[in-house]
């Protein structure tokens, strides 16, 4: 029962620092500064403006306890849980942990089903608090600049309360965090250790300048590099007591495709990996970048041109997984920029067919990450991108400044054999074979 108010007092004392001020940096008050943040994943920038957002997130909060909360079981008795944005990629997520820490987790409880009723006694609280708690969200949400930060603050309280919940019900004592994005993780995080619970958050290969300048955890693993320097600039934010190396998320089922394997690359071809910000934009989508539709289009006619002036080459485009989506309308899209543009497998993820590119260029996209990795040649132009790479990062001998740095660097890496390619610009350090994980393979 104490665990439950300290969560409580956690979240409601946020609400109230957020009113009125918070004082000096540490690590509750800043888990406050990234709760209360303007932009999220979860709803769409419009519903920072509309004034009818709080009943809209009260009425999901009471629709929602009809249903029950659905988790992913593992063949485990240990006291281990695995936290992720959904259950969709339950045995991924187990695989992937297990073989980076030997933990077996024991359930994988999602975000998605967190709102859900975990029991019956625990809706009717649920529904009894927030009928409590709306006439004060309410004119807090009326009378903000952002109408939607109070709600989800509400909202992500509830969650907290569910999660909290599920972790006590089922033995639970350390937690390995993924989706780490969400404005409530590192207020979550803090109020579960002070609960008792280990939390490990797990990076993703987002730079952590994007949503994770600041992390509250027991320990931190990275899923390349890259991240080990963006951790060390922000330092006085990550109030973290450890950190280990690990690799992409994704990179478990790769090993069979790529470990001491190198298929055959398709010689003289160059790949483009869309980020799908026109469909962002489109669909209201959180868009962090400045200009980003146009610097990505731009990005595209530049590849273009260079291969209208190198006929010998061919450019492919990878489609974002938001367009395989929309397949139909991504096609008549980019047919409608250029008729020659040559579109990928969509049936086959992007990270499945890395060889099908013996070059690829992108604005910004995770997938580069995974393909440095697995030592694939790969190029950035990383156009409205403020903090990445962070100056002095050797990830910065690989990006493009203008379409001219682009047009030397491209052709010299087409010219390049990958081993060459990486040792020259001082990236071997970032390949799988440099992983002492992989070192006995």
């Amino acid at each position: 029962m104490m665990s439950y108010f300290k969560l409580f007092f956690y979240y409601k004392l946020a609400l109230l620092k957020n009113i009125f001020g918070s004082s000096a940096p540490s690590a509750f008050n800043d888990s406050i500064k990234t709760n209360f943040r303007d932009q999220s994943y979860r709803y769409p920038e419009k519903a920072t403006k509309d004034l009818f957002i709080c009943f809209k997130v009260f009425k999901t909060i009471f629709l929602s306890q009809l249903r029950k909360t659905e988790v992913k079981f593992n063949r485990s008795s240990s006291g281990i849980a695995l936290f992720d944005g959904d259950i969709r990629h339950a045995q991924t997520r187990f695989d992937y942990v297990k073989y980076l820490s030997g933990d077996d987790a024991k359930v994988l409880i999602g975000r998605s089903q967190l709102l859900n009723s975990p029991s019956p006694l625990i809706s009717l609280f649920t529904i009894l608090l927030s009928a409590l708690w709306f006439p004060f969200i309410l004119p807090l949400s009326l009378f903000s600049k952002n109408k939607l930060r109070y709600p989800l603050h509400f909202l992500g309280t509830i969650e907290a309360f569910h999660l909290l919940y599920l972790l006590k019900f089922h033995g639970i004592n350390k937690l390995h965090f993924f989706c780490i994005y969400e404005n409530d993780a590192n207020l979550l995080a803090y109020s579960l250790m002070k609960s008792k619970i280990f939390i490990n958050k797990i990076t993703s290969e987002a730079p952590l300048s994007v949503w994770n300048k600041c992390i509250v955890a027991d320990t931190v693993s990275f899923c390349f590099q890259y991240q080990e320097e963006e951790y060390n600039l922000f330092r006085s934010t990550m109030h973290v007591n450890a950190f280990q190396h690990w690799i992409p998320e994704a990179s478990v089922e790769l090993i069979p495709i790529y470990l001491n394997k190198r298929p055959e690359i398709i010689k003289n071809t160059i790949g483009f990996y869309s980020s799908a910000m026109w469909l962002r934009e489109k669909t209201g989508r959180v868009d962090l970048k400045i200009d980003a539709v146009e610097n990505e289009n731009k990005l595209l006619s530049y590849l273009l041109n260079f291969i209208n002036e190198n006929k010998k080459y061919k450019l492919t485009l990878f489609l974002h997984p938001l367009e395989k989506q929309n397949i139909k309308e991504a096609m008549e899209y980019y047919k409608g920029l250029n008729p020659e543009i040559e579109i990928a497998d969509a049936s086959l993820k992007n990270s499945f067919q890395f060889f099908n590119a013996d070059v690829v260029v992108t604005l910004y996209s995770t997938l580069l990450f995974e393909r440095l990795f697995w030592g694939f040649k790969t190029l950035i132009m990383p156009m409205g991108l403020k903090d990445f790479p962070i100056k002095g990062s050797f990830l910065n001998t690989i990006c493009c400044i203008d379409e001219k740095d682009l047009k030397n660097k491209l052709s010299l890496a087409i010219e390049q054999d990958t081993n060459t390619f990486f040792s020259k610009n001082n990236i071997s350090a970032c390949r799988y074979s440099e992983y002492e994980i992989f070192k006995s393979h």
